[in-house]
């Protein structure tokens, strides 16, 4: 097998999204055979996420019956240079959200950067609670860089 009959096997798997397949839309940046491995590279934005997990386990599928072991990567080609970048450094953001307070977003968030550092992980945790972020308290931050107003200086003038 080489390089051309991956891929033809490859227009079989269908992304669920845009109904079309993954070689037409461009979601399959290389293929590399290597002996009996070919790593096959996809244009997925998150590969945990239930939708990606499908389209690979598709992949698989339309590669069982050859002697290639199968070997999976994704990354998403995003055209910014490293020096454009806003975060240079950071491989991975995880956001902890909610549209209602009191549900525990700051005690989920410093466990998962403490898991994460347990783990080796070089962490950062941001509070953007503009109201009272508990996260310092929560870590026993001693540095103190001051504390938002009450209300935002453009509701405080009445023009909102």
């Amino acid at each position: 097998m080489d390089k051309q009959d991956v891929l033809d096997r490859l227009t079989a798997v269908e992304d669920p999204d845009f109904g079309d397949d993954i070689v037409s839309l461009g979601l399959v940046n290389t293929v590399d055979i290597d002996g009996e491995t070919v790593h096959i590279s996809l244009a997925l934005g998150a590969p945990y996420s239930p939708r990606e997990t499908a389209i690979a386990n598709e992949v698989r599928q339309a590669l069982s019956d050859t002697a290639l072991d199968v070997t999976l990567s994704a990354s998403v080609e995003t055209g910014i240079t490293p020096d454009e970048q806003v975060l240079p450094n950071v491989q991975n953001i995880i956001a902890v959200a909610s549209g209602k307070g009191g549900v525990g977003k700051s005690t989920v968030a410093v466990n998962l950067a403490a898991g994460l550092a347990d783990r080796g992980a070089s962490v950062g945790l941001f509070d953007a609670d503009i109201y009272g972020p508990n996260v310092p308290r929560m870590v026993s931050a001693d540095e103190r860089h001051g504390r938002p107003p009450r209300k935002p200086s453009f509701l405080r003038n009445g023009s909102a």
